[in-house]
């Protein structure tokens, strides 16, 4: 919970704005230890071609999002996922809704 609000809090000033999304973002890897998922592109002999991305939204749209939705919208999501992994049998949704997190906030796709 500590984590969550320090970064919203981050968010609201503008001044702490990059720590604040970077906590936002990491947010799945902190609740869960788990890794970031990334795409990697082997060749049939096994061979790692590429490691490809996730493709975003535009940066526009994500900018305009955050500033009129995401800033107070992932305040509310993150706070009742957390309410929800407090009592046990929310966990599971809990657990998906801080998964999903960096896309309340800013479009981010993991």
């Amino acid at each position: 919970m500590l984590w969550i609000n320090t970064a919203w809090a981050l968010n609201a000033i503008i001044i702490g704005l990059p720590l604040g999304l970077w906590m936002i973002n990491r947010t799945p890897q902190i609740i869960t230890l788990k890794a970031n998922p990334k795409v990697v592109i082997t060749s049939a002999a096994g061979d790692i071609l590429d490691v490809a991305a996730v493709p975003q939204t535009g940066c526009l749209l994500r900018i305009l999002y955050f500033v009129f939705i995401g800033w107070w919208f992932s305040f509310l999501w993150a706070n009742v996922a957390w309410f929800l992994c407090a009592i046990i049998i929310g966990l599971p949704l809990g657990l998906w809704m801080l998964n999903r997190l960096p896309m309340a906030t800013t479009l981010y796709q993991q």
